[in-house]
């Protein structure tokens, strides 16, 4: 069955209604969207992932990074305490979703299990693939 598949999904491209639940009012930059498969919906969910994987001086991540003024790097701003999942966390909840919608075990139920996929490794050197060019082309202008 078809699916619509976002492009650029990241937390970014995420406003969360202003009540303080996690709830989303609205998902944002949608010029990338496209149909596809549900095979290939792990595209966006490994681009999401994308800043567990990069060091924070990476462009494309950069609005979830901060300058720490001890070492005068730039840092991760991943903290748990801020209330952004940790990259088992997220795995862990997109499974349980995906897998509750489906009625069936779609994808493995662990994060460990999803994460040491052919499919999750395949997914993520796409989304890397797409970054660099993303990168390559802002980086023309």
């Amino acid at each position: 069955p078809a699916c619509v598949l976002h492009g650029d999904f990241r937390m970014d491209n995420v406003i969360y209604r202003e009540d303080g639940s996690d709830a989303v009012a609205a998902v944002l930059d949608w010029e990338l969207a496209t149909v596809g498969t549900r095979d290939q919906v792990l595209a966006d969910v490994a681009y999401a992932c994308l800043p567990y994987y990069l060091p924070p001086v990476v462009a494309a991540v950069q609005t979830l990074t901060k300058f720490c003024e001890d070492s005068g790097d730039v840092v991760s701003d991943l903290s748990p305490g801020d209330g952004i999942p940790t990259l088992k966390e997220f795995l862990d909840m997109y499974s349980r979703a995906v897998n509750r919608f489906a009625g069936r075990e779609v994808v493995p139920e662990s994060s460990q299990g999803l994460a040491q996929s052919h499919e999750w490794h395949w997914f993520m050197c796409l989304s890397l693939f797409r970054v660099a060019g993303i990168l390559a082309g802002v980086g023309s202008r």
